[in-house]
């Protein structure tokens, strides 16, 4: 009810929401909105990969930062079906920061180059990619003045693109 309220159509009504619920899937009822939580992604993965979405939403989209699960996968095939993907999060980097490439690839697969690309122009090291935070504060500077804890969800969206699109000009130019 809360995101059916929250979320208002072109007529000014509200649209239907389902939340999943349990690893087994079951006959879904005809919604605008489905939502899933990361953790039973995997017993829908298939489900789910039948239906048409307009866009996919990931909030905290850093769950996503580890390739290789059933998690992963399955956001990563919900993701590649439909026709936009946003992520949403307000700590995309963890740890050394190479999980990063996980997390964007999700939304723009090989937006930032393949594995072994980022990491030459992004990573001291290899197998355990630490961002260089001189590279990373260059891009980052360049796309966001300032965030307040008061900003938006939307305002979180159009950093996290502007950024992206950043990344995706340097690389290319790096590569040329």
């Amino acid at each position: 009810e809360e995101i059916a309220s929250a979320v208002s159509r072109a007529d000014g009504s509200e649209p239907s929401v389902h939340v999943l619920r349990g690893l087994k899937p079951y006959p879904l009822p005809s919604a605008q909105i489905y939502i899933v939580h990361y953790l039973l992604l995997r017993g829908w993965k298939e489900a789910l990969q039948k239906l048409d979405f307009a866009a996919v939403v990931f909030d905290e989209i850093q769950e996503l930062r580890h390739s290789g699960t059933e998690k992963y996968s399955a956001a990563s095939l919900l993701a590649e079906k439909a026709p936009r993907a946003l992520g949403l999060s307000g700590t995309p980097i963890y740890n050394r920061g190479g999980e990063i490439w996980n997390v964007i690839n999700i939304l723009d697969f090989h937006a930032l180059g393949d594995w072994e690309s980022f990491t030459r122009e992004w990573c001291y090291g290899y197998a355990a990619c630490s961002l260089m935070p001189e590279t990373v504060s260059l891009i980052l500077s360049e796309t966001v003045s300032t965030l307040s804890e008061t900003s938006s969800y939307v305002s979180l969206i159009s950093v996290a693109a502007a950024a992206m699109s950043s990344f995706k000009a340097r690389i290319f130019s790096t590569a040329a």
